[in-house]
């Protein structure tokens, strides 16, 4: 074993010495500049096969790391990944901690703020602040690219550093000495601006500066060939961040298809097969237009028969919530029904259980006064043996205490019960008979007032549901007149709307003339005047001139449900002034093509002439005017006639200003909602209210039941007291010992007796009290049911869906009510919701038919009314037109699709080699490198094809294979078969679905169709194959990651080509120090290996870990000029691990 390891290594750094590449883009230097805690420019010169950044933690190893990694990796930017398993207790790093060099937060001496303190506080004067990393290749070329931003003195937070950031690429080496002394030329300017690194670079060259990171990182990344495409790039840019942080890396398989393969050639290749399937499907069109009609009807059996269902329940179901004055709701009655049924059963449940307590409780008696018995028994023994009487009486006086105790107990319990009803404690027999009578009287006006406050609670539950749908409908008004955006009734909208869509017309074309007209707002006080004057204009819907024959027909040939009155409106006619005091003057028209012909209009049909009062109509009018009008809106007419029209209409036919409806509409809203919020606060007051009358009617019973002078008279057990006190004093005590200890032991025996006795009393009369409960609710419910009219069996299957709720007792039987009632009141909402989504449905797909084509348009009118003409439509397709259609189509089917469908397959299965072809080189050089202790480690795709790629090639292959060389005399029903098949799998070719990208993912994405694993080949030749680090040690799960990430960076950024990649910078941030150095070691060989130049952060103790894979150290510790900075010592390795054993 001793030699075996350092034959391995040998072929190791062989094998790297032979991988590296004169063109080979590594990094050679990075300079940091007011980064963090490192202050003004540090420069760290990097080796070419790698450099290690040590020192003691939190020192600014990630600090300088991070500062790489915002000049290589694109926005935005995550830094400190390593460290973000701390679940929080690292502050967030940001650009701006970073910039001003962020080093702690103290709490202020009030305890309640925080003062963050800075290296390089706000208010200081302006400084440039970032990074920059230079490249550099055998051959001799260097590039560098730099990320800066000037920091000003009132720059306080991320947004002010990124807004004041220029990132550049250089193709040379670029000195940011030549920043060191950058002022601000005048206050809150920034002297750090593309313009002037521009200066600083040479453009002719192809450098480029600008404050977009996105166009410097594209040069970057094509110069150092990191990607020859945007996707490839984006890729490397993913794996590199990933790298850096080396977490989150758990399975082979997602990384290699989420980070390193690129869109294979075979999913743009699709597009060309598409156009042989649609060429191929040319024939078939003419019986895909039957199927389509009979599909878009298929559904509408099934949603008729629904809509029908719906509006049925619809109106029973609502019937059974309403209340006719004092006539309960009908769901009041049938829950009443299900109240009695529930509480008749649970009555027989109490009697069964009282029966079953008497009888426990009559053994219990008995054996209380056998265990009684026995102790009386052997204190007359231990009297008649001449024992010590002070022991009998001693036990006697402890249960003569006993039982006054217990009688002071009951006498407290029936004080504090009579004190809630102002009563006073009996002092007396008789006095309890007085107590007997008040209570009595209180208990029927308890009784009277618990049925007032249940009639109280039915009410305001019944208010409560009506105001719930006020408020519903009143939203639904609010939204539709939003949606409308003028003050055209909503029933009037949907008319014209109903005539756009079923006969194609532009809504634009068919417009109510008062959509168009708006009352000026300095002409307010006309308003009323003008709407009932213009009310029979602006309620007319003009239709442009080429549609009028058509809109007129239809509205003759269909019942519109309302009043409509159409005119033939012409577009682009001249418009008109309108003459100064007229009513037309009043107004303002939109700019729309009827625009001219309506100013036409009004001035030949509401020409009239403004005056201000009565009297004024008896005035001579102009020779223009039709009348005179007042601002009240008094006009006259012909033959001596005054009309005025004072209807209040909530929608006036007139303007597109909706703000004041709308804000009339949601006060009304608001009191609506008002209103609703103190109905349910009255609905629960009268619900805790009823159950407050009947919990005080319950009380009342029980202590009717429960209060006898016996319970309360403390008078008998003082007396006997008195007298065991007096035979105490003068008892002798001879010795009776074994009497005594029986005594003793029958006490206990009596004592536990008489407690089961007391425990199935008290069970007694709580059954008593449930039942009691249950009585006044049995009777109650059937006052109720027989009260109001027996409910009707139409009334009993409308509530068959509704659940009762039985009550835990009788004090929920109001939530039960109020629980039945809600869920009514949801079924309703649904019926309604669903008869408006069928009958929407049903109008839908009869719009959908008709919109098919010209054809279908003309076969139904697309109203409600038309749904049994078009379910008649719907039968002579499924049994004559589309059979019929189906065997024109087979008579000619004669064309196929293999050529392209198989070069398709063809291009799928080079894409799969080509991943194949890609891991060659990554294994050619891992066989090379040492995995665990003596074995090598490969990564293999294998072969997974998703059904769906089998499935397209067998059906690609038997089409193909069916539809060669057949005639016209070919089997029908296999074409068919084959077609069909074809047809609907090659449909999702044309899919722009998310299911159809999907399937062509399935289908064309070579990455789909394979998995990969990473194989590990021992000496002894077994193979182990690892799907992801699951169940493997700390170290062992770091070497594995060290290699797939390795591979798959090699694989990213080699393209998948011989020889390593352009780019070769890796930074690690303590990516794998958490190892032994032996897989730290082998972790990092693998990486080199593969060609890649290592710069990694990590602990100072783990330095021994990087002694054979970089040749120099940056060791990073405090400034010794200034304690509160850090600075980069270079070393070399052995100077470095000389310093740790020191």
């Amino acid at each position: 074993m001793t030699t075996t390891a350092p034959r391995i290594a040998a072929n190791e750094k062989s094998a790297i010495a032979d991988e590296h590449d004169a063109a080979q883009f590594r990094i050679s230097t990075v300079q940091i500049l007011n980064w963090g805690a490192y202050s003004g420019l540090q420069t760290m010169t990097v080796a070419r096969s790698g450099t290690a950044i040590v020192g003691p933690s939190g020192r600014g190893k990630s600090t300088l790391l991070d500062a790489m990694a915002s000049v290589i990796l694109p926005n935005p930017q995550e830094f400190n990944q390593a460290a973000r398993d701390d679940r929080g207790k690292k502050r967030e790093r940001t650009v701006y901690s970073y910039a001003r060099g962020h080093t702690d937060q103290r709490r202020d001496d009030n305890r309640r703020s925080a003062t963050t303190n800075y290296l390089r506080p706000p208010g200081g004067p302006g400084f440039p602040s970032g990074a920059a990393i230079t490249w550099e290749t055998r051959d001799g070329r260097r590039v560098t690219s730099f990320r800066l931003a000037w920091v000003g003195p009132d720059a306080d937070g991320p947004d002010a550093i990124n807004g004041a950031t220029v990132y550049g690429f250089v193709n040379d080496h670029f000195d940011l000495t030549q920043l060191q002394g950058l002022t601000a030329i005048r206050q809150g300017a920034s002297p750090l601006s593309k313009t002037s690194l521009e200066r600083l670079v040479d453009q002719d060259r192809g450098d480029v500066v600008d404050p977009s990171q996105a166009r410097v990182h594209a040069k970057m990344r094509s110069v150092m060939g990191m990607g020859s495409t945007d996707e490839s790039q984006r890729l490397a840019m993913q794996l590199l961040r990933r790298a850096q942080a080396s977490k989150g890396i758990f399975s082979i398989n997602a990384l290699f298809k989420e980070f390193v393969l690129t869109e294979p050639l075979a999913l743009t290749r699709w597009d060309v097969a598409l156009e042989a399937y649609r060429e191929a499907s040319r024939l078939y069109e003419e019986f895909e237009s039957a199927r389509r009609r009979t599909d878009t009807l298929a559904p509408l059996p099934t949603i008729a028969e629904k809509y029908r269902a719906a509006g049925t329940d619809l109106v029973a179901k609502s019937r059974l919530l309403r209340a006719d004055g004092d006539t309960p709701a009908r769901i009041d009655v049938w829950h009443a029904e299900k109240v009695a049924e529930w509480a008749d059963a649970a009555i027989d449940d109490n009697r069964l259980a009282k029966a079953e307590t008497d009888e426990e409780y009559a053994t219990a008696v008995r054996l209380a006064e056998e265990a009684d018995r026995r102790e009386k028994d052997t204190m007359n023994q231990l009297v008649a043996a001449g024992g010590d009487r002070s022991k009998i009486i001693t036990v006697q006086l402890e249960r003569a205490r006993e039982t006054l105790d217990q009688v002071d107990a009951e006498r407290r319990q029936f004080g504090s019960r009579l004190a809630s009803f102002e009563l006073p404690l009996p002092t007396s027999p008789g006095d309890v008979t007085l107590t007997h009578v008040s209570l009595d009287h209180l208990l029927a006006e308890e009784e009277k007032a618990l049925t007032v406050a249940s009639e109280a609670v039915t009410k305001a539950a019944g208010k409560l549901w009506q105001l719930r749908k006020d408020d519903e409908v009143k939203q639904r008004e609010i939204a539709g007149l939003r949606a409308r955006r003028s003050l055209i009734p909503e029933d009037a909208d949907a008319r014209r709307n109903r005539i756009a869509a079923d006969l194609g017309v532009d809504q634009n074309r068919l417009r109510y003339a008062g959509e168009l007209l708006q009352l000026r707002p300095e002409h307010r006080r006309w308003e009323k005047a003008v709407v009932g004057l213009l009310l029979p204009l602006s309620s007319t819907l003009l239709v442009d001139n080429r549609d009028f024959a058509r809109v007129r027909r239809y509205v003759h040939d269909h019942d519109m449900g309302g009043s409509i009155t159409l005119a033939p409106a012409a577009s682009d006619v001249p418009s008109r002034t309108p003459t100064d005091g007229s009513v037309p003057a009043l107004l303002d028209i939109a700019d729309h093509p009827f625009r001219g012909w309506l100013a036409g209009e009004l001035n030949d049909t509401v020409n009239y002439y403004c005056v201000e009062t009565e009297a004024e109509l008896d005035n001579p009018r102009p020779d223009w005017a039709r009348g005179a009008i007042t601002p009240a809106g008094m006009r006259n007419g012909s033959r001596q006639r005054f009309t005025k029209d004072d209807r209040r209409l909530r929608y006036p036919w007139l303007g597109w200003d909706t703000r004041r409806l709308l804000q009339e509409l949601g006060d009304e809203l608001e009191s609506i909602q008002r209103e609703l919020r103190l109905a349910e606060v009255s609905s629960d007051e009268a619900d805790k209210r009823r159950e407050l009358t009947r919990g005080r009617t319950r009380e009342l019973t029980a202590l009717r039941a429960d209060l006898t002078w016996d319970r309360i008279d403390t008078t008998a057990a003082q007396q006997r007291i008195k007298e065991f006190e007096r035979q105490l004093a003068q008892a002798n005590s001879p010795e009776a010992a074994q009497l005594a200890d029986l005594l003793d032991k029958q006490r206990g025996e009596t004592i536990a007796a008489s407690s089961e006795v007391k425990r199935l009393e008290n069970e007694q009369e709580e059954l008593d009290t449930s039942w009691g409960d249950l009585v006044s609710a049995v009777d109650e419910a059937k006052d109720r049911v027989e009260a109001a009219p027996p409910l009707t069996d139409d009334e009993r299957a409308a509530l068959a869906a509704t659940p009762f709720v039985a009550p835990a007792d009788t004090t929920a039987i109001t939530q039960s009510l109020k629980s039945a009632i809600e869920h009514l009141s949801g079924q309703i909402e649904r019926h309604k919701s669903d008869r408006e989504k069928h009958e929407a449905a049903v109008i839908g797909y009869i719009a959908a038919y008709r919109n098919l084509d010209e054809r279908t348009a003309r076969e139904t009118d697309g109203t409600i009314d038309s749904l049994p003409s078009v379910l008649a439509i719907y039968e002579q397709l499924v049994t004559d037109d589309l059979p019929r259609a189906k065997g024109a189509w087979l008579a000619k089917v004669d064309e196929d699709m293999n050529r392209q469908l198989r070069g398709l397959l063809v291009q799928i299965d080079d894409d799969t080699r080509a991943i194949k072809r890609g891991l060659d080189p990554i294994n050619n050089v891992l066989r090379h490198v040492r995995f665990r202790a003596d074995a090598t480690l490969s990564i293999e795709s294998v072969e997974r094809p998703s059904s769906d790629l089998k499935d397209f090639r067998q059906i690609i292959i038997r089409y193909t294979s069916n539809t060669i060389g057949l005639d016209a005399k070919r089997n029908a029903e296999q074409v068919e078969r084959s077609f069909t098949r074809l047809r609907k799998h090659l449909a999702k070719l044309d899919d722009p679905s998310r299911a159809g990208e999907a399937w062509r993912r399935r289908v064309f994405d070579a990455r789909e169709q394979v998995e990969f694993q990473a194989i590990e080949t021992r000496p002894d030749g077994i193979k182990v194959v690892h799907d992801g680090v699951s169940g493997m040690s700390g170290g062992e799960g770091q070497e594995l990651i060290a290699f797939i990430l390795g591979a798959a960076l090699r694989f990213r950024l080699g393209e998948g080509h011989e020889g390593p990649p352009a780019y070769a910078s890796v930074i690690l941030d303590e990516g794998f120090v958490k190892a032994d150095s032996d897989y730290t070691g082998r972790a990092l060989s693998a990486l080199q290996a593969l060609g890649f130049q290592l710069i990694v952060g990590a602990p100072r103790e783990k330095a021994t870990a990087f002694e054979d894979y970089v040749e120099s150290v940056a060791y990073i510790n405090i400034d010794v000029r200034d304690p509160t900075r850090v600075r980069i010592y270079p070393m070399t390795m052995q100077e470095a691990l000389r310093l740790e054993e020191g």
